[in-house]
């Protein structure tokens, strides 16, 4: 089992330092970070059930950025330092508040 500590994570023995992992909502201004890291992984994913020319042709006509470009205000996005590395599309966003 790992054990995070501050920026550092240790696991079986070993220390990993780490950046600090982070969530928060999306903003307008990442709808291009999300789209170049969705397009990467488009075609290994619909692949296999859609077809490659679909998923390409999907991607040339520029669907993955109009999609983000309507629904950034549904996503949540996960970061190591300011590279966003991951995102979540939910009816409500991530929040901090507890409330």
């Amino acid at each position: 089992m790992a054990a995070a500590t501050g920026g550092r994570r240790e696991l079986g023995g070993d220390v990993l330092t780490v950046e600090p992992f982070g969530l928060r909502p999306a903003t307008r201004d990442d709808v291009a970070a999300i789209s170049t890291m969705q397009k990467a992984s488009l075609l290994e994913t619909y692949e296999p059930f859609l077809g490659r020319v679909t998923v390409e042709e999907f991607i040339a006509n520029r669907n993955v950025e109009r999609y983000f470009a309507e629904h950034w205000r549904q996503a949540t996005v996960a970061t190591l330092g300011d590279e966003i590395v991951g995102v979540l599309f939910s009816a409500a966003p991530y929040s901090t508040s507890s409330g």
